[in-house]
Parts: structure tokens; sequence; C-alpha cells
């Protein structure tokens, strides 16, 4: 596959992850959630947008680990924690 289809793949996850964790957030009713209408709807798009954000960072992370990134972490013991 393609790296443009591979994108548009990830295009339609992250819409298709928005819109699932939004319905969600939206039909799961937690008591420690706002109770006003307007505030729990920002508090289901922050988590619908998280969960998107996710999807396209998994796909950047993938796409790192295809073109053989040499790039370590921080602590410099490597992506998985094992030796550098």
């Amino acid at each position: 596959m393609g790296r443009a289809a591979k994108w548009l793949a990830t295009g339609v996850a992250s819409v298709v992850a928005f819109g699932l964790s939004l319905w969600l957030a939206a039909a799961v009713k937690l008591s420690f959630l706002p109770k006003a209408d307007a505030d729990r709807w920002v508090v289901n798009a922050a988590f619908a947008t998280a969960m998107a954000a996710c999807v396209v960072a998994e796909r950047k992370l993938d796409l790192s680990r295809a073109r053989g990134s040499t790039r370590r972490s921080v602590s410099g013991a490597g992506f998985w924690g094992g030796a550098s």
C-alpha cells in the first residue's frame, strides 16, 4: 500500500475513532463529569479529539519505524527501553 493510501486510511480511522469516542462519551454518564449539557459536550469532544490524535500518532510512529529512524528517546534507552 502506498504512503498516500496509508495516510488516507489513517484519516478515515481517525474520523471513525472520533465519532465512536464522541458517541461513547455521550452514552456513558459518569458521576464525576459535568452535569450541564454544554459542559459535557466540551468534555466529550476533548476526549474524542484525544482518541483521534492517538490514531494519527500511532501512524506517524509506524512511518518512522518503516523508514528505519534511529532517533532515541530522551532517556537514551531506545524506544522500548532496551539498551542503547
